[in-house]
């Protein structure tokens, strides 16, 4: 599971974390003084691991800017009786793409991730909603990130990677509407 923490609060978070029976993973204090963007915690009564992030690489605007901005389109999902904050859907496709992107091909998960997200998400996005993936791309820093997925259906493969059409035209790169 992955949590996104205002950075500030970071070490605060971690902290009730520790008290609640939370582990920082070995391996990842030295992460952290390298600049990571993540710390992974885990739990001897849970089978799963949670990635506690500060940041999220591939969107080059500040830490502050990023979650300030995908903050403000937040909801809410109950989950076991509590309200929890998630992202958007316009939000939660940008990260799913970013997140995709930054690995290798050679991992298998991203590859499908890519496919997925190329033939089934992007091409249900209406125009509005890719002018808004767009958007979002532009405000958190991502849009040089995502750019190899938006050109390779720029150059009319059809292949899996494709981007709704639409979204790899000149005006949408420009920020133009037309």
């Amino acid at each position: 599971m992955d949590l996104w923490v205002e950075t500030g609060s970071i070490d605060a978070y971690l902290a009730a974390l520790r008290t609640a029976g939370w582990d920082e993973r070995a391996a990842s204090e030295s992460f952290r003084e390298r600049g990571q963007p993540s710390t992974t915690v885990i739990h001897q009564h849970w089978p799963c691991e949670v990635e506690v992030h500060r940041s999220l690489p591939g969107f080059l605007a500040s830490e502050r800017e990023v979650f300030d901005v995908l903050w403000e389109r937040r909801e809410s999902l109950v989950i076991a009786g509590v309200k929890v904050p998630i992202v958007d859907r316009v939000a939660a496709i940008l990260i799913a793409v970013v997140r995709a992107l930054r690995s290798s091909v050679r991992v298998g998960q991203h590859t499908e991730e890519i496919t997925r997200l190329a033939t089934e998400v992007l091409p249900a996005l209406d125009g509005a909603q890719a002018r808004e993936l767009r958007d979002l791309a532009t405000a958190t820093g991502a849009i040089d990130t995502v750019r190899p997925l938006m050109e390779h259906r720029g150059r009319g493969s059809g292949t899996a990677t494709g981007w709704p059409r639409g979204i790899t035209d000149d005006s949408m790169l420009r920020g133009d509407d037309s």
